[in-house]
C-alpha cells in the first residue's frame, strides 16, 4: 500500500512538472485559426510611428486584406505572457471579427528593440499582455495593408498620389 502512494504521489509529480514545462513552451494565448476569421479590422493605426512621409497617407481604420490574414497573425507569433509589461507607445488596435460572431480585440505596441509587445482580450479592461512577435513586421504588414485600403468607397489608386 506504501509503494502505491509513493508511485501515485511520483506519477502526479511528474505530471505537474511536464505540464508546467508544456505551459512555459506553449504561446500562452490563442488567436483564432485562420479558417474561423471572417475579418481584421484595423482601428486607431498610429501615424507617429509610420516611416516616411508616404506612410502618412491613408485611412487609420481599414480591414486587412483576407490574403495578408495569416501573415499578420504569424507577425504575433511566437509569443510568451508578459506579467511585468513595459509602458510602451501604442502602435494600433486590431478587432478579429470570427465566423462564431465573437470578436477578439488586440492591442498592437510599438517596440524598437527585440520582441514586439501587445495585449489579447475581450476588451481593454480584459487584456493580457504579451511579448513576442515583431514590432518591425506588424508595420510593414500594416502599411502594405492600408495602402489596398479603399478611402471614402473609392479604390486605393483613384484617392493616392
Amino acid at each position: 500500500m506504501r509503494r502505491a502512494i509513493i508511485v501515485a504521489v511520483v506519477c502526479v509529480s511528474c505530471l505537474a512538472v511536464g505540464g508546467w514545462i508544456l505551459r512555459a513552451r506553449s504561446n500562452g494565448y490563442r488567436l483564432p485559426a485562420i479558417a474561423d476569421i471572417e475579418s481584421i479590422e484595423v482601428i486607431q493605426f498610429s501615424a507617429s510611428i509610420e516611416r516616411g512621409d508616404a506612410a502618412k497617407q491613408g485611412p487609420k481604420t481599414f480591414l486587412i486584406p483576407v490574403a495578408l490574414n495569416q501573415k499578420l497573425m504569424a507577425a504575433l507569433q511566437p509569443a510568451t505572457q508578459d506579467n511585468s509589461p513595459s509602458k510602451w507607445v501604442g502602435l494600433g488596435e486590431l478587432t478579429i471579427h470570427k465566423k462564431d460572431q465573437t470578436r477578439i480585440q488586440v492591442f498592437l505596441f510599438d517596440v524598437s528593440e527585440g520582441e514586439g509587445a501587445f495585449a489579447v482580450g475581450e476588451s481593454w479592461e480584459k487584456r493580457t499582455y504579451y511579448r513576442g512577435g515583431s514590432s518591425a513586421r506588424l508595420v510593414d504588414l500594416l502599411l502594405t495593408a492600408r495602402k489596398s485600403a479603399p478611402v471614402d468607397g473609392r479604390p486605393p489608386d483613384a484617392t493616392r498620389d
